[in-house]
């Protein structure tokens, strides 16, 4: 196989496994109750506007010390609607809702957008923005 046609098979496969495996990395962090876990999902510089906290966190201590306060709250989060448009072969945009799950097994609908870019050796997230989702009770 050639180089340009190698590297346009594996583009395809990155755009086809990409989005689902790297949300199921987070839903699994999340479920792990470690919040340097999820943490460890977004880039050094990344920006998040996390669902219960009215500041802007920056960078992977900011967030790590937010789902600390959060992983006491909920223990996992289900998938209820998404969406994947990618921007290049290495950065796509994710958004949708989701549901966080208490840990009493109560519900909060939320929606999110998940910005994420593939620097040549892994995924990383590079923004963030989740918020509870209008008119949801």
């Amino acid at each position: 196989m050639n180089p340009p046609a190698s590297a346009a098979k594996n583009a395809a496969a990155r755009r086809e496994n990409a989005p689902r495996e790297n949300l199921d990395k987070w839903f699994g962090a999340m479920q792990s109750g470690a919040p340097e876990a999820l943490a460890a999902l977004y880039d050094e510089a990344a920006t998040f506007l996390p669902t219960l906290s009215a500041e802007c966190k920056r960078g992977r201590a900011e967030t790590d010390e937010y789902f600390d306060y959060l992983l006491k709250i909920y223990n996992r989060c289900e998938i209820v609607e998404e969406n994947v448009q990618w921007l290049d072969d290495d950065t796509y945009l994710h958004s949708g809702f989701y549901d966080f799950c208490h840990i009493d097994g109560s519900r909060t609908p939320a929606r999110f957008t998940f910005i994420w870019e593939h620097d040549g050796g892994r995924w990383r997230i590079i923004h963030h923005h989740s918020s509870l989702k209008p008119g949801a009770a």
